[in-house]
């Protein structure tokens, strides 16, 4: 599952 992991960095990057 990459999306998943896609998506964890994305959300990441934008809460910092």
């Amino acid at each position: 599952m990459n999306y998943i992991n896609f998506l964890i960095i994305l959300i990441s990057s934008l809460i910092s």
